[in-house]
């Protein structure tokens, strides 16, 4: 049996429950490695979805498009895979606005607010990161866009910059990798 004592010291007990010590030390790895999750939700509660494993970094976009679809000086998101991503309810209230240029935007039909969809043609759900409960850290590790961001934006230094969008997806999803 594994357990965590009250100072966060794990510890493995095996007793003759049949388990051999193969599976009590799987058992006690499986509980170190026990996948993070966490959860978000629309405006009025109708749309909700849960993510899980490792949470990377956020990025900020600062195109006149983001802007406009998030009614600030830039969208701040996730790029999660798409076999960490879980909706919850609410799918079926989910309406999508598409540009010719194929620019994306996904809302609650009830209230509004901008909700996760896939990432064009690839494995990666975009994820707004204002609908999540704030119960894990996250930081901003990348701006996208800075060539066009608003004249009073002002970008904090540090972290990675790029003046357009990255040409190459996986070495954007590097940037984003927790530290």
């Amino acid at each position: 049996m594994a357990s965590v004592d009250s100072t966060g010291h794990h510890h493995l007990r095996i007793r003759r429950t049949g388990l051999n010590w193969y599976s009590a030390v799987l058992a006690f790895f499986g509980m170190l490695t026990r996948e993070k999750k966490m959860r978000g939700i629309c405006l009025c509660g109708t749309v909700e979805f849960e993510i899980a494993g490792e949470v990377p970094r956020l990025y900020q976009c600062h195109c006149s498009l983001c802007r406009k679809q998030s009614g600030s000086t830039s969208n701040s998101s996730l790029l999660i895979k798409s076999e960490n991503f879980r909706w919850l309810r609410g799918e079926d209230r989910i309406s999508s606005y598409v540009k010719e240029s194929g620019f994306r935007s996904d809302f609650c039909s009830r209230c509004g607010s901008p909700v996760p969809n896939p990432l064009r043609r690839t494995s990666y759900f975009w994820v707004p990161s204002g609908l999540l409960d704030g119960s894990t850290p996250l930081t901003v590790g990348v701006h996208v866009c800075v060539g066009s961001k608003a004249s009073w934006d002002v970008i904090p230094e540090g972290g990675v910059q790029f003046e357009h969008l990255p040409p190459d997806l996986e070495a954007f999803l590097a940037c984003l990798s927790p530290r």
